[in-house]
């Protein structure tokens, strides 16, 4: 799903309602594109120099949308990250770092009351998962002249002469790059030499665009 701050900060209210008593106060929060992590809880510590007293100042909560995940997977990071809130409004700070004995108390009982899904393991997991296969494949999907949609997987060492060899070419009406990590994607040849376009099958043109990971600036070619 497309994450927006709107069903973040709805959802916030009616776990803090059903969940945790409403005992949470309100907090910032952020949508972020880290793929260090898939969700955080953020606050300041001010220690007294005399008394050696701790105050904590909560500067929020921020959710990961570099992940593709469904509505169920960003609320169980949500409510993950607002144990962590609870765990530091009901007084057990030095719980805070390690997903100790009172997180996993509450997470334990949120699961078995509400039917959730939320486990440590698995929140750092998605995270791992997601290092171990960050290599993607390069896809070019141009319109030739023919009117026709065309796919030419180039080698990453050769994208720049490629990219040359298109905007030269006046066959190509336009061409778009993009990433994927499709396995679809291996069925094109790659081009180890010069350019070379495939007729591209509808289903696999969707399949790879439904995957893509696009740049932040301009992914346009031609």
């Amino acid at each position: 799903m497309d994450l927006t701050l709107r069903f973040l900060y709805d959802s916030f209210n009616r776990f803090n309602a059903e969940m945790f008593s409403g005992r949470l106060p309100k907090v910032q929060i952020k949508i972020g594109s880290a793929r260090g992590r898939i969700g955080s809880f953020s606050y300041r510590i001010k220690q007294h120099p005399i008394t050696r007293r701790r105050t904590y100042t909560i500067t929020g909560i921020t959710i990961s949308n570099a992940f593709k995940r469904t509505q169920e997977e960003y609320e169980d990071t949500l409510i993950h990250e607002m144990i962590h809130l609870a765990v530091l409004v009901d007084g057990h700070n030095e719980d805070q770092t390690s997903h100790g004995p009172f997180f996993r108390a509450e997470m334990n009982r949120i699961n078995a009351a509400f039917g959730r899904h939320i486990n440590v393991r698995e929140h750092n997991a998605q995270v791992d998962e997601d290092r171990k296969t960050a290599s993607y494949e390069l896809i070019i999907k141009a319109v030739l002249t023919d009117g026709r949609t065309y796919l030419a997987h180039p080698a990453k060492t050769r994208f720049q002469q490629h990219c040359r060899e298109i905007r030269e070419w006046d066959r190509v009406v336009s061409a778009e790059f993009f990433g994927t990590r499709e396995a679809a994607s291996r069925s094109i040849p790659r081009c180890t030499d010069h350019i070379k376009f495939y007729a591209a099958d509808p289903a696999l043109v969707a399949k790879l665009e439904s995957t893509a990971i696009r740049p932040r600036g301009s992914a346009k070619i031609k």
